[in-house]
């Protein structure tokens, strides 16, 4: 990495869906899914989360 150019204006994350986590707010709601979705997979497991 040493080597490599700066980042750009227009490099940011983008989710397999197509969303793209190119702020703040947009990252926090993507943690929220993802807070989600793990206690929904324990939950189903029988663990707590």
């Amino acid at each position: 990495m040493r080597h490599a150019a700066p980042p750009t204006p227009d490099d940011v994350t983008t989710l397999w869906d197509g969303r793209r986590l190119d702020s703040r707010d947009a990252v926090m709601e993507w943690l929220v899914e993802v807070d989600a979705k793990r206690a929904e997979e324990a939950a189903a497991a029988g663990v707590d989360a």
